[in-house]
């Protein structure tokens, strides 16, 4: 669908949440969702995160297989293991 919008990290604040009492009513969002993810697997997610600086791919190389939670990382796709450095080119 062409009318659908994810407002990823928004309203962060109570004044921002006000605000979208104040847009028009077609484009106030209908659904929200609250993820409860605890603080150690945020962390362990954002401190493997990568981006290659030869292919500009982005991937996480860090997994997360506890209390419930299983997210696998996300590794590069082959062409950029095969052509781009690991201790080089990933940032």
């Amino acid at each position: 669908r062409k009318d659908v919008v994810i407002l990823d990290g928004y309203p962060r604040t109570y004044a921002q949440a006000s605000l979208l009492s104040k847009w028009p009513v077609s484009l106030r969002p209908s659904l929200a969702i609250h993820f409860d993810v605890p603080d150690d697997i945020c962390k362990t997610k954002l401190l493997g995160r990568r981006k290659c600086s030869i292919c500009n791919g982005s991937f996480n190389i860090n997994g997360v297989h506890t209390g419930g939670f299983d997210m696998p990382p996300k590794l590069p796709e082959a062409a950029c293991k095969v052509n781009c450095s690991r201790e080089v080119d990933w940032k």
